[in-house]
């Protein structure tokens, strides 16, 4: 049986007893390590701060462990938004991200920390029913990308291609259809305006003379 592979990020399959990859402070000491024991780990290179009171026990850290360090380091309410969150979720015309969107409310008490960008609103998402870190619905965090990008010209529309990178084409592109076959390449629909119904309604309008000034040609023929 295959495992996912954000399993191995979040699971410690080798040593069971080990701690979490990503762990506070609080929950270090529940562990049997004091502040002194994982500040002299940090020293020595055996863990990484990620956040205030956040450290990776397994570094380097990777893309799970900075996006599980700033839901740590915003509380259980927290979720991550943004460019981060959609590329969570399998959009790949989203940048790589160099930092994680925080959504906290407003009566936390989390600041902006390094990689980490919080951001209070009234209107706190739910969570997404997901394994991994929380994250945001793909609608809020599309809304939230678009809202770092500095013009509307740098939203590009995602249209589809071939595998080649080719545009595709249209299916009856260079072909004629069996109508047109059995015509002689004659197309057997007529179109409305060949109809004289539809020639006796139209009404007939002249552009006005001054908008048709006349033209000369090379042998001085004027023309309108």
């Amino acid at each position: 049986m295959e495992l996912p592979v954000w399993l191995d990020d979040l699971v410690p399959l080798l040593d069971p007893t080990a701690p979490p990859r990503v762990i506070t402070l609080r929950e270090a000491e529940i562990l049997g390590y004091p502040f002194h024991v994982v500040r002299r780990l940090v020293r020595r290179d055996r863990w990484q701060r990620l956040a205030p009171g956040v450290y990776c026990t397994a570094p380097p850290a990777g893309r799970i462990d900075h996006l599980a360090a700033a839901v740590k380091h915003g509380g259980g309410s927290a979720v991550v938004s943004g460019t981060a969150a959609l590329r969570e979720f399998g959009v790949r015309a989203a940048p790589v991200p160099s930092r994680e969107l925080l959504l906290v409310p407003l009566d936390c008490g989390a600041r902006s920390h390094g990689r980490i960008v919080v951001r209070r609103t009234p209107n706190l998402p739910e969570a997404c029913l997901r394994p991994g870190p929380a994250l945001a619905p793909v609608a809020r965090a599309a809304v939230d990308h678009a809202r770092t990008l500095p013009c509307l010209d740098d939203v590009a529309p995602s249209w589809p291609r071939s595998r080649n990178g080719k545009w595709p084409r249209p299916s009856n592109s260079g072909r004629r259809s069996n109508s047109a076959r059995a015509t002689g390449g004659r197309s057997s629909v007529k179109p409305c305006s060949r109809s004289p119904l539809v020639r006796s309604q139209r009404p007939k309008r002249r552009l006005p003379a001054c908008w048709t000034p006349p033209v000369s040609d090379r042998s001085s023929r004027t023309r309108r």
